[in-house]
């Protein structure tokens, strides 16, 4: 039985997360070399829980019987997901908490642009009708689901109130959770400087890198909004803005205590991740280049 701090990471949607999950599993997981089947239908592994819940509807009955079952353990490493703050009082041990924050405008702009992408592959996610019609400012006036609305303020005060319901006091408290309960808060926008302040946090020293994950492929392509549009997402999303200006604050300061030696660390960090990206570029164009020379053989 571990005495160690659950790491629990409250994913904010369409901040990064998909890909520090991947990171953290990297981390955290046995590497024992023993089999670890998963349990809890694929959402526990060596001792990581994926909290079973969307950003959209929250956990339904079969999956808080799940969480019930699994925040207890005695083995329990971390829990990664689109948790609320407050899931440690469900534990037997204390927490480590973590997350990431994005600047509102682009979080909420990739929120539109993803629910646009799945509507279009797959049609309505979790159950939310989105016309087609549907611009980014009527998504923004009228949010069809309150991640939409200060997002991250709801998910870091541990509060959830009605669309429009958020309030200064709620943003007060989701600024003290994060001064008093969190080792680390990350910016999606300064990811490697994230990353490097988790491995010293924890005193973790795996060397794991990343490819972005569970991103739009088209975003990039897509044209400017307009300056009305992001005044309106802004102003729907004002405690969010100060919300992320405070993590700045507190990446900031985070940033200073280690002095050069965190430059140094990831100058470090990023040199390696670029030849681990160069190798893993350089083996894929092998593999496609011996599928190419038997797909020849064959003809």
């Amino acid at each position: 039985m571990s005495n160690q701090p659950v790491v629990v990471y409250i994913h904010i949607p369409k901040a990064g997360g998909t890909t520090l999950a991947d990171w953290l599993y990297g981390q955290l997981r046995d590497l024992s070399g023993e089999a670890c089947e998963a349990e809890e239908e694929g959402c526990l592994n060596s001792g990581i829980f994926y909290y079973s819940s969307g950003y959209i509807k929250g956990p339904d009955a079969q999956d808080i019987a799940r969480i019930m079952r699994v925040l207890p353990r005695p083995d329990l490493k971390a829990v990664l997901g689109h948790c609320n703050f407050g899931i440690h009082e469900q534990l037997t041990r204390p927490a480590s908490y973590i997350t990431m924050l994005r600047h509102p405008v682009e979080r909420v702009m990739s929120l539109y642009h993803f629910e646009k992408l799945v509507k279009a592959k797959f049609g309505d996610h979790e159950g939310i009708k989105l016309p087609a019609e549907t611009t980014l400012k009527s998504f923004v006036e009228s949010p069809p689901f309150k991640d939409v609305d200060n997002g991250q303020t709801r998910r870091i005060a541990g509060l959830s109130p009605d669309v429009g319901g958020c309030t200064r006091a709620m943003l007060e408290r989701a600024k003290e959770n994060l001064r008093r309960h969190f080792v680390v808060v990350g910016l999606t926008e300064r990811f490697d400087e994230t990353l490097v302040l988790l491995k010293q946090a924890f005193s973790w020293s795996r060397d794991v890198f990343y490819y972005p994950m569970n991103t739009n492929p088209d975003r990039a392509a897509m044209p400017c909004e307009s300056q009305d549009t992001i005044h309106t997402i802004q102003a729907h999303n004002s405690f969010d803005y100060e919300l992320y200006q405070f993590a700045i604050e507190l990446m900031e300061s985070a940033v200073s205590r280690y002095g050069t030696a965190f430059q140094e660390q990831l100058e470090e960090f990023r040199v390696k991740k670029q030849a681990w990206y160069d190798d893993v570029t350089r083996n894929s164009e092998t593999m496609l280049d011996g599928q190419r020379k038997r797909a020849l053989r064959g003809r």
